[in-house]
């Protein structure tokens, strides 16, 4: 699936066994100019660990609004005592 000319959606790919997986993707309300950022962590087999939604004010453009998210997710995996996950 071809998302623009310059990104392209290759499905997920699973960590190394041992390892978690942290996804993090956006979404807009533009009526209420918010952007949404979600994270979830899965394991090598792809089931779900957890997850987490933030919400900030302003519409980004998807990749500025997946930069945001990045050290928000860092962030998290440090406080849930996760050390060994890909991004």
């Amino acid at each position: 699936m071809v998302i623009d000319d310059e990104l392209k959606c290759e499905g997920w790919h699973k960590p190394p066994v041992g390892y978690l997986k942290c996804n993090i993707d956006v979404g807009f309300i533009v009526q209420k100019e918010k952007t949404g950022v979600a994270m979830i962590l899965r394991d090598e087999a792809g089931d779900f660990i957890v997850a987490r939604m933030l919400c900030f004010p302003g519409v980004f453009q998807v990749l500025e609004g997946e930069a945001v998210g990045v050290p928000y997710a860092l962030s998290w995996i440090y406080d849930l005592g996760f050390k060994r996950v890909y991004l």
